[in-house]
């Protein structure tokens, strides 16, 4: 069994990012189409699909005004993704995360 890591804290802030915008349980059964998936599959197809794809796995009670916010949706969705790769070599350091969650912020108009 592994233990605790900064890669594996890296995981789990994607899965948290993923849960709070979908509104989706990471052990829940998840289909689309009819198929199982896991909560970073359902991510990652809807990520594939562009912002029309976004808005279909968001949270409904979330409030996406623009498509500047739908926009920013995807990109925590992406961040999240990249935070919840199987690999751990393949996971940004939180130094990353911290980095790319500025930007976004800064891109809204945050300090």
């Amino acid at each position: 069994m592994r233990g605790a890591s900064p890669k594996a804290d890296v995981f789990s802030f994607g899965i948290m990012v993923m849960e709070l915008f979908t509104k989706r349980r990471p052990t829940g059964n998840i289909e689309e189409d009819g198929v199982p998936m896991t909560l970073q599959q359902l991510v990652g197809n809807a990520l594939a699909r562009g912002l029309e794809g976004v808005a279909g796995v968001l949270d409904p009670g979330m409030k996406v005004a623009t498509e500047v916010d739908l926009s920013t949706a995807a990109d925590a969705l992406r961040l999240a993704s990249s935070c919840a790769e199987f690999e751990p070599a393949d996971r940004p350091d939180m130094n990353g995360v911290l980095s790319a969650l500025l930007k976004m912020s800064r891109a809204c108009g945050g300090e």
